[in-house]
């Protein structure tokens, strides 16, 4: 009797050892699992949609996606000098433009469209400056963006954008502001203009940093 007592220890032993084993491979296991299914996971997810841009160099740092109060806008489309029709870019240089930068944002039912015009000369913004301010008519507002006066009102026909329009040296900023589905309702006009101001002087800050 006392002869057997060996083996059922290393029987005993064996299955422990299987046993291990066995535990091992199921955690093994489950960790593949795991990490295949979070890479599958991450595979499946919608690719994000990225805004194609031409825009480079001086006009590329003013852009104003990061004003405080285009939080939750989204940016759909941005445009450079290159982008414009050929028609469109020689009426532009003939006009003494040299470069150009538009972004437009949405949320909701607001859209906003923000234009910065970089010309060779001051004389040529102000040769370029009553046809650009023609559109507002007569309803005109002035205030103060920077060192210079700028203006903000409503367009006098057609599809009614409150608008914004300064200049500064030789740069033209420009835009234009929807609440209703492509048109402006007055009703909030206060503080969609202080919306407008705010974007133009954080932008500004930038040129002038």
């Amino acid at each position: 009797m006392g002869a057997e007592k060996p083996e059922i220890k290393k029987k005993s032993s064996k299955w422990t050892v299987l046993i291990v084993g066995v535990l091992i491979l199921i955690v093994l296991m489950g960790s593949y699992l795991a990490y295949a299914n979070f890479f599958a996971g991450k595979t499946n997810l919608p690719a994000k949609q990225e805004v194609k841009s031409n825009i480079t160099g001086e006009l590329a740092s003013l852009n104003p996606s990061d004003v405080k109060a285009l939080a939750g806008w989204t940016l759909v489309k941005e445009q450079s000098l290159q982008d414009i029709s050929s028609v469109g870019k020689n009426a532009l240089n003939k006009s003494g433009v040299t470069d150009l930068a538009i972004w437009e944002f949405t949320q909701g039912n607001e859209s906003l469209k923000f234009q910065i015009l970089k010309y060779a000369s001051k004389d040529n913004v102000s040769a370029a400056e009553s046809d650009t301010v023609k559109p507002f008519g007569t309803t005109l507002w002035l205030l103060d963006v920077g060192p210079q006066k700028g203006i903000v009102g409503v367009y006098a026909s057609g599809n009614n954008p409150l608008a914004l329009y300064f200049t500064q040296d030789n740069y033209v900023f420009f835009m234009t502001y929807y609440n209703q589905n492509g048109e402006y309702n007055t009703t909030s006009f206060k503080s969609d203009e202080e919306f407008l101001r705010y974007i133009g002087e954080r932008t500004l800050t930038k040129l002038n940093s």
